[in-house]
């Protein structure tokens, strides 16, 4: 029987529908599989931080990226360097998978630092992968008083 985390994460990627996508870490193409079968995108797959980093220049930008498996084994440092490469040069659209149970170097607020919002999967348990999401394209709202309508009348100023 399939995870739900699995089939939230596959509906996720469907609605995306990515015609290019990063897949970085051991468990990224494995969970991401059945879509990459099923759909026509250009995947790029690499295991390794390390190497990705070395090549940030060849990557093109993709419509998505997935990470899974990656952070646990990095120092946090990298980590964070990747992740803010991902999210500023390599992807529009950046989806983490954290594990269930938060390691010595890797918290909930740590991503939210860096702009990711938790996903809320509807079925959340203990036990369960946590999904972490940057999307430029809601990252930050444009509050309601930054527009014209409240800003100084300069017809009222006088000289």
């Amino acid at each position: 029987m399939r995870s739900t985390y699995l089939t939230t994460l596959h509906h996720l990627v469907t609605d995306i529908q990515p015609s290019e996508l990063l897949c970085v870490g051991v468990d990224a193409h494995t969970e991401l599989a059945e879509y990459i079968r099923h759909q026509q995108c250009h995947v790029v797959c690499e295991q390794k931080i390390e190497r990705l980093m070395e090549e940030m220049g060849v990557v093109r930008r993709a419509d998505l990226a997935y990470v899974a498996g990656a952070l646990e084994s990095v120092p946090k440092t990298l980590g964070a360097q990747l992740l803010a490469r991902l999210r500023d040069l390599l992807a529009h659209r950046v989806l983490i998978r954290m594990p269930a149970s938060e390691d010595d170097r890797w918290h909930g607020s740590d991503l939210i630092a860096l702009g990711f919002s938790e996903l809320d999967l509807k079925d959340a348990v203990a036990d369960r992968p946590r999904l972490f999401e940057f999307n430029i394209q809601n990252y930050k709202t444009t509050p309601d008083w930054f527009n014209a309508e409240h800003w100084a009348h300069p017809h009222l100023w006088r000289p």
